[in-house]
């Protein structure tokens, strides 16, 4: 019922790679990789959507313009956190791909496809959204999507 709850179940599944190995003492990789799924849980995937259902309103609904503006700017503040996190690494939790970039990485397509941000804003996150798309796998699974 929760994603990312399934996304760390099913990434145990499959040899707990993705998520950094077992939940055993000490595992700092498993930490960081949990942090930013959480990051996306929490920040990413509320605020991104909030923002997706506010654009779908009619122009005249009350309210439509404050939370454009509101949800806006708040998915640009998480894409700054995102940049600088990415600016000394290739993927979000360390040197790896995690199951916390597969969560992260749909959102962060949608919302570069829809030219939210400025077209040179976020490189980092662009570089990482790219390295994303190049994988087969990544690239199977962006074709159920949309």
């Amino acid at each position: 019922m929760e994603s990312g709850a399934i996304l760390l179940y099913l990434a145990d599944l499959a040899g707990g790679r993705l998520v950094g190995g077992p939940p055993t003492a000490g595992n700092v990789r498993r930490a960081r990789i949990t942090q930013w799924l959480m990051w996306q849980m929490g920040g990413v995937g509320p605020m991104f959507g909030q923002l997706n259902f506010f654009e779908r309103l009619p122009p005249e609904t009350d309210g439509r313009s404050y939370g454009i503006g509101r949800y806006g700017a708040e998915g640009e503040r998480l894409l700054g956190v995102l940049d600088s996190a990415l600016a000394g690494r290739e993927w979000l939790a360390d040197e790896e791909m995690s199951v916390a970039d597969i969560a992260v990485y749909p959102w962060v397509v949608s919302w570069m496809t829809k030219h939210r941000s400025a077209p040179d804003a976020h490189p980092h996150v662009r570089a990482w959204a790219s390295r994303m798309g190049a994988r087969e796998g990544v690239q199977r699974g962006m074709a159920v999507y949309g």
